[in-house]
């Protein structure tokens, strides 16, 4: 499932801690442990994740180890990684993709009890990111890709459940579907598309499409 884009967040921490992104060609330091709730990429991952609405950037939450590879073997910009003490344990699964010394977008670490208070899930994991959601416009979804011989689009209005929105999301994409387009949000709107709900249940089968969000 793809996500929509924003303005991309900066990629350093602020003064509570110094995140792991490196230079290009610059080995990566170990990143301080982020230990205030105040700090600004915290702020964001709750406001992203336990929240479930996107950061002012426009990158959504996603959490738990096979959704954060998901989200990295996507293609979407990456805003940030977070670990907590307990999520480290999977850091090896995610070095491919967050351990080149090209990457810039800072791999962060806090504590297991900032986590769990910024986390949606009854036990996390350890393992969050932000990323920004792929730009798509409609025209886009009218258009086959080079693997279909004609487009196969999903339109989704007044599915007010985000876990409903995710699981016919997974289910179009398990039947080739090419996109989704989606009514706004909003009072008798659909579900956001990117609420950590809706991200578990269309992710549940690793499938990735297009989504417009329309207003009607």
């Amino acid at each position: 499932m793809g996500i929509h884009s924003g303005e991309r967040i900066n990629g350093r921490a602020d003064g509570h801690a110094a995140a792991s992104a490196s230079a290009v060609g610059t080995p990566r330091a170990p990143a301080a442990i982020l230990t205030s709730r105040d700090n600004r990429w915290l702020k964001q991952f709750r406001m992203a994740l336990r929240g479930g609405i996107s950061t002012e950037s426009g990158f959504v939450g996603v959490e738990g180890v096979r959704l954060v590879e998901e989200a990295l073997r996507s293609g979407c910009r990456i805003g940030a990684v977070l670990f907590s003490e307990t999520g480290e344990r999977y850091r090896e699964r995610l070095a491919p993709f967050i351990g080149r010394p090209e990457i810039v977008f800072p791999v962060l670490r806090t504590t297991d009890r900032l986590f769990e208070g910024l986390a949606d899930t009854e036990h996390p994991q350890g393992v969050a990111a932000l990323v920004e959601p792929h730009v798509t416009t409609f025209d886009n979804l009218l258009q086959a890709p080079q693997n279909a011989c004609s487009p196969l689009v999903v339109v989704l209005a007044g599915v007010q459940d985000p876990g409903n929105v995710g699981t016919i999301l997974r289910t179009a994409a398990a039947f080739g579907a090419t996109g989704a387009a989606i009514a706004a949000s909003g009072q008798n709107g659909t579900a956001s598309p990117y609420s950590p709900k809706a991200l578990r249940r269309c992710l549940r089968r690793g499938k990735w499409i297009g989504v417009n969000r329309q207003r009607c």
